[in-house]
């Protein structure tokens, strides 16, 4: 009895394999950066702009299974992030603010134009004749980069706290801006920029941790939230409906596990650098329902992405470039995805606890949930939920009343993977 007892403990803990590692994307080529980690990357005209530790890494990608690499431009400190309009490349590069390069010429890059920044360039989008920065220690500075060669500050509004990712699509700006170090009170912020010289903020919607990357698409923001439960990270991709923008509302979720950065919309898909499980592809066709298509589980920390012709997708991975083809993701049906294994998440807390705690997990799909508690002897101690639920996060509270004191397992099986928790009860 005892032996049998120890191989279902045995069998309880021992988490499922990941299985395989990706679903409807095929990795097509990739190149090592040689000039430090890849944090962004750009695409246009048969290019691929990295922006990586030492400056503006240029490849061409004209056959996305030989990538070679064509000019780089030497920065005094790191890019964070690159944008491509014209014959130029603007680069966010921290405390040298923004940088100007002339790429008419790849092969012979050369910087055109700078401007310092009030705080700590990170991001860096294009719209029309500016140039629109998110500054993380200054917030929100447009610049007019009418002339390229002499880029001007034009406008500015600082937030309360850092200012990480920078969107526009009309009269409008969205921006995310993290309240504290420990990214609480994370926020979406409207901003309305029709006249560039005063930047007037409209409404901002709440996230529940760090707000990183984020895209617009219609009248929608497209925000990657990251938030920390225990020692688990949760990516969270979550759907704002700006179409008021003095009232922005969070209108639907996809939950993944892991840290989620960068994001890029194009039709109907949303396009997510995740830095802990590598490319993942959403289906955003129905914004209250996001739900994903495929996934590469990338050998290196994904952090930027961009989106190519035919359906390749670009990203950046520590320390190179990474081509993916998306199409077959991209041609299914999200009920027949195999989700990501590491999107399904189960944790406690609090934990240790008295009488009671929380049971949170996550769901990537609809489908059929079954969570149990066994003691550490593998006896089933109680069923604690049997049923149906959709697709994203769910809570239950445990109130073992007859339980002594001691170290608890919970189960839960969704999707044919099993997830895994440890709660440790304290009378």
């Amino acid at each position: 009895m005892m032996h049998r007892r120890f191989l279902l403990l045995f069998a309880l803990l021992a988490l499922p394999a990941l299985g395989q590692d990706s679903s409807g994307v095929r990795k097509v080529g990739e190149i090592h950066c040689y000039f430090g980690d890849a944090h962004a990357v750009a695409v246009r005209g048969g290019l691929a702009y990295i922006a990586c530790d030492s400056g503006l890494s240029i490849v061409t990608v004209n056959d996305p299974t030989l990538p070679v690499q064509t000019g780089f431009c030497e920065t005094p400190e790191c890019v964070w992030d690159v944008a491509v309009a014209g014959n130029y490349a603007y680069v966010a590069a921290g405390d040298y603010g923004l940088r100007v390069f002339d790429i008419s010429d790849p092969a012979q890059a050369t910087e055109a134009g700078s401007i310092d920044t009030r705080g700590w360039a990170y991001e860096v989008v294009v719209a029309g004749n500016y140039a629109y920065l998110a500054d993380m220690e200054g917030g929100l500075l447009v610049v007019d980069i009418d002339d390229p060669t002499h880029p001007n500050e034009v406008g500015f509004y600082s937030f309360l706290g850092y200012t990480f990712a920078v969107a526009v699509t009309g009269d409008y700006a969205c921006v995310t801006v993290h309240m504290d170090d420990d990214g609480a009170n994370g926020t979406m912020q409207v901003v309305e920029v029709s006249d560039p010289a005063q930047p007037v903020p409209t409404g901002s919607c709440y996230t529940e941790g760090y707000a990183y990357g984020i895209d617009l698409a219609d009248n929608y923001a497209f925000v990657t939230d990251v938030y920390e439960e225990g020692d688990i990270s949760h990516g969270v991709l979550r759907v704002v409906d700006i179409s008021d923008p003095e009232q922005p509302r969070q209108i639907g979720c996809c939950d993944t596990h892991g840290r989620i950065y960068d994001i890029v919309v194009a039709g109907k898909y949303a396009f997510v650098a995740n830095f802990d499980t590598g490319l993942r592809v959403v289906d955003i066709s129905d914004p209250v329902h996001p739900g994903e298509v495929g996934f590469y589980d990338a050998p290196g920390q994904s952090t930027g992405v961009a989106v190519g012709e035919g359906g390749l997708v670009y990203t950046a991975e520590n320390d190179g470039l990474g081509i993916y083809d998306c199409s077959e993701a991209m041609s299914a049906p999200s009920s027949d995805l195999t989700p990501h294994p590491s999107s399904f998440s189960l944790s406690a807390f609090p934990n240790p606890f008295n009488s009671s705690t929380h049971l949170t997990f996550g769901l990537p799909t609809a489908g059929r949930v079954m969570l149990s508690a066994y003691d550490v002897k593998g006896r089933l101690v109680e069923d604690l939920f049997t049923g149906t639920l959709d697709a994203g996060r769910h809570s239950i509270n445990w109130s073992p009343a007859s339980l002594s004191s001691g170290l608890y397992l919970i189960r839960m099986e969704a999707g044919g993977v099993v997830r895994m928790a440890r709660g440790v009860m304290v009378r």
